[in-house]
């Protein structure tokens, strides 16, 4: 019988996961060997948090997101904390997505051009265009190159923001630099 938690998509997919790891490590303490100890506990693991990083990456709401980040732990690198921050863009928390851009900066871990953009994204969906704009800029400043990606969010950003004469003006820079 299934848990009522795996009845659900999101539910199977995270068993579909997880299910593997966890024969593998009943069969690893059956054999009296620590699953966590073992070369194959690693692979386990990584396999672990490579199902978990792909439930971050279908995550749509605040709940799930809270829930996969905290399954996940630490994030580790700049990849990882990309995709938090786009799970934070696409739950409408751009607040939540700007801190990580922060904490990225606090734990040396730099961003790239795709956490810049997924929090411009995130921006855009909070109607915080100013802000989008701004860390536009800032990418400019870190030796960052906006790409089609990163103009676009923040065109998007200044069309919702009604700032049309801004959004075109971003255009006509992306057509100036060859973007």
């Amino acid at each position: 019988m299934l848990h009522a938690s795996v009845a659900t998509p999101r539910g199977r997919a995270v068993w579909a996961f997880l299910a593997p790891v966890a024969r593998s490590w009943r069969r690893s303490l059956a054999a009296g060997v620590s699953p966590g100890r073992s070369k194959e506990g690693k692979v386990e693991r990584k396999n672990l948090r490579s199902g978990l990083l792909a439930t971050l990456r279908q995550a749509r709401r605040r709940p799930d997101v809270e829930s996969a980040l905290g399954s996940l732990g630490p994030l580790l690198d700049v990849k990882e904390f990309s995709m938090a921050i786009t799970a934070w863009g696409r739950a409408r928390e751009p607040q939540r997505a700007l801190a990580l851009l922060e904490e990225m900066k606090s734990r040396s871990v730099e961003p790239d051009v795709i956490s810049f953009s997924a929090a411009i994204s995130a921006c855009g969906a909070g109607g915080q265009w100013e802000r989008a704009l701004s860390l536009l800029e800032e990418m400019r400043t870190r030796g960052v190159e906006p790409d089609v990606i990163s103009f676009n969010a923040a065109i998007s950003a200044c069309g919702k923001g009604k700032q049309w004469e801004r959004a075109l003006s971003l255009l006509e820079e992306m057509r100036a630099r060859g973007v």
